[in-house]
């Protein structure tokens, strides 16, 4: 009879210990929508659609010399406009070192991830749902000025 509860505390021991991220469901691929860089409109910060499992940390438009882009900036013809994008997961769900982002159905290029985990910051065990850093460059095509 001791072994039995020695053994069930020992269970609901190894349980608190294990972060609560280690049982999420894995995330195979993020879908996020925004509006695409038309001539002469501002650009839009807000996703319009995102996947199930994640959420939004931050977003940010970007120009060809890779500076911020304001709310009253104005896409321009010939010039090209990066979206990056910051994604972590919501309650149940973890990025993997295998999920891929897409923007507009665009597979984007992950600038940075971190898987769900444990990990030391400021000298203290953290436990982290991760999170994923990923981008899309578009480009305004400029208008042609002879056919020959």
């Amino acid at each position: 009879m001791k072994t039995k509860n020695l053994l069930s505390v020992m269970a609901f021991i190894a349980m608190l210990l294990v972060p609560s991220g280690a049982l999420a469901t894995g995330i195979s691929s993020i879908y996020i929508n925004v509006a695409k860089p038309q001539v002469g409109e501002s650009p839009a910060w807000g996703t319009f659609w995102r996947s199930v499992g994640v959420d939004m940390s931050w977003s940010q438009w970007y120009d060809n010399k890779g500076e911020s882009l304001s709310a009253t900036s104005k896409f321009e013809k010939g010039k090209q406009y990066t979206f990056r994008v910051k994604v972590f997961p919501v309650e149940g769900y973890s990025i993997t070192e295998s999920t891929v982002p897409y923007i507009n159905n665009n597979k984007a290029t992950v600038v940075e991830r971190k898987a769900t985990g444990t990990y030391i910051s400021g000298g203290n065990t953290v436990y982290e749902t991760g999170y994923i850093i990923f981008e899309y460059t578009y480009y305004i095509p400029a208008d042609l000025e002879n056919i020959s």
